[in-house]
């Protein structure tokens, strides 16, 4: 298994070889397994709102789109804010888990 090392100095002054991340074993699965839900989560509100942007955009009106580009800003901004109060407590449930 090959695991790129790097040198570190401690305060003591000894060298010592440390694992750099991430290097591809058990550990670092878990870790991709775990996170991709919440990945996915915070990549889905760019992509509804480029959707809602291109069907409003297909009425040709201006006021249309503002109207929905301020729409967009508010579902962005309590979105974000449910989004992280989950992702934050994942944290803390994958450090008791692992």
């Amino acid at each position: 298994e090959a695991v790129l090392l790097s040198m570190r100095t401690t305060r003591g002054g000894e060298n010592r070889n440390v694992r750099r991340f991430p290097c591809g074993d058990e550990l670092d699965r878990k870790i991709i397994k775990i996170s991709l839900p919440a990945i996915l989560n915070f990549a889905i509100n760019p992509l509804v709102g480029a959707i809602d942007l291109f069907w409003v955009g297909r009425m040709g009106n201006a006021l249309a789109i503002a109207g929905q580009a301020a729409a967009n800003q508010i579902y962005n901004s309590f979105s974000l804010l449910l989004n992280f109060l989950p992702a934050g407590e994942r944290k803390l449930t994958c450090i008791n888990i692992l």
